[in-house]
């Protein structure tokens, strides 16, 4: 079966896909920036398959070279990670 990667693993759209192809039964990776804060990927490993045929490695894309582990080996790949900075001005308005 077909191993695949899916980076940003603990976003919305990222998280969905995983799910999705853990539903088709393929391998997933997944990528997180921090896969010891318990609270943000338990979700992931209660996805069902997800014992058996995910793996979540660490990977920050400000950091060269990263995600080369991750990447290694798989069919594919669902870059979904993106890096978000969100800068204000004193003059800026935020609806909600």
């Amino acid at each position: 079966m077909a191993e695949y990667l899916v980076t940003g693993g603990t976003s919305f759209i990222a998280s969905h896909v995983v799910k999705a192809l853990l539903d088709f039964g393929y391998f997933v990776r997944t990528t997180v920036r921090d896969s010891s804060y318990e609270e943000k990927v338990r979700f992931l490993w209660e996805l069902k398959g997800a014992k058996e045929r995910l793996k979540i490695f660490e990977a920050d894309l400000t950091v060269d070279g990263s995600f080369d582990d991750a990447v290694k080996g798989v069919d594919g790949v669902f870059h979904i990670a993106s890096r978000i900075s969100v800068c204000l001005d004193d003059n800026d308005l935020i609806f909600s």
